[in-house]
């Protein structure tokens, strides 16, 4: 199911783009008809508003990625990697207001060098 958001969200360019994936019936429908699943749309829906995006099973950098195009608040957990490690500008209700290259890059470089440490 993530994997899947995880796609919706990006461009062509695979930059994430808020607000691109909205969570709709017909997001859900297109779900279940390429996995092949029979469950109902509706469930998928459901199920996804009860998820929390820092558990997906991706990098940090995916994450963020994700709360940006989702336009979703950052939960307190994760704030202090936000705001104090990346520096990344949040709104008043703790959503990230913008996407830079330049800072994602950095955050993929430091996802980079705590695999290489965890090996």
């Amino acid at each position: 199911m993530w994997r899947f958001v995880n796609k919706k969200i990006r461009v062509l360019s695979g930059r994430p783009q808020k607000k691109k994936f909205e969570s709709s019936w017909a997001d859900w429908k297109q779900f279940t008809g390429k996995m092949g699943l029979e469950r109902s749309s509706n469930s998928y829906k459901r199920k996804f508003s009860q998820l929390e995006i820092f558990k997906a099973p991706f990098s940090k950098r995916t994450r963020l990625e994700l709360y940006y195009a989702l336009d979703a608040p950052i939960p307190p957990d994760f704030h202090h990697l936000v705001v104090r490690n990346y520096s990344l500008k949040l709104d008043s209700e703790g959503r990230l207001k913008e996407c830079d290259s330049e800072k994602w890059a950095e955050i993929s470089q430091s996802d980079d060098e705590v695999a290489v440490i965890m090996r």
